[in-house]
């Protein structure tokens, strides 16, 4: 019978790391609001379709030299302000890009983490599963030396009552034969004593019928002799 081996020591299981430290707060609606606003006026802005925006070419400068210096004044403050503007708009949205960025990348390291933390617990789970197995086919193993044992005695038990059987029927028979030989015995023995009363019984008669033949025979010859004188 095999014996059971101690069982490995299940590795312990990590401890989860947490999720909360260095991990910036989760957007609000109103900041992914704001940053699909944001992104949408720096793509206008990219594009050259944003208002405000000093995209003229230099015939279109040349041109503009002609107007009076009160509109060229004003269009100059005004492509400054829009620069301005825009300078703000790209900066904001470039900042909010870089705080999302930032939350996206500590979201897919946590989700990194996560996975590895799975993938852990999945391999000690996998670990104690193997042993589990090992004890259960110990187990099944034993399960079958214990059948065949079962088995075998059974058959031996099976002879066991087969010889009690015939011994049980030789025991009768002779208690059979006992008892024959004993009334045997006891006829043999009534036998002999009639025989011996009826040996006894003829003696004496004998010896009665010879005591009286000479008693007549002496009587006789008493009367013989008296009988003479």
């Amino acid at each position: 019978m095999t014996s059971s081996p101690t069982a490995p020591s299940v590795r312990a299981r990590p401890s989860r790391p947490s999720a909360s430290k260095n991990l910036l707060p989760p957007p609000s609606s109103g900041e992914v609001a704001e940053f699909r606003t944001l992104s949408a006026e720096r793509a206008r802005i990219s594009s050259g379709k944003g208002k405000d925006v000093d995209l003229e070419t230099p015939s279109k400068r040349h041109k503009v030299d002609t107007f009076p210096a009160s509109v060229v004044g004003r269009d100059t403050s005004a492509s400054r302000v829009g620069g301005m503007l825009r300078d703000e708009a790209f900066s904001a949205v470039k900042s909010k890009a870089s705080e999302l960025s930032l939350f996206f990348d500590r979201l897919v390291s946590n989700y990194d983490e996560d996975v590895r933390f799975r993938d852990s617990e999945l391999g000690a789970a996998k670990e104690a599963n193997a042993v589990h197995q090992l004890r259960l086919d110990e187990t099944v193993e034993r399960n079958e030396v214990f059948e065949r044992d079962a088995l075998a005695l059974q058959k031996v038990k099976k002879d066991y009552d087969d010889k009690l059987v015939k011994l049980k029927f030789r025991c009768t028979k002779a208690k059979g034969e006992v008892i024959q030989l004993r009334g045997e015995v006891n006829s043999a023995r009534d036998l002999q004593r009639s025989r011996i009363d009826d040996a006894v019984a003829e003696a004496r008669d004998e010896m009665t019928r010879s005591f009286a033949e000479r008693t007549r025979e002496v009587v006789g010859s008493l009367g013989e002799i008296g009988g003479k004188a």
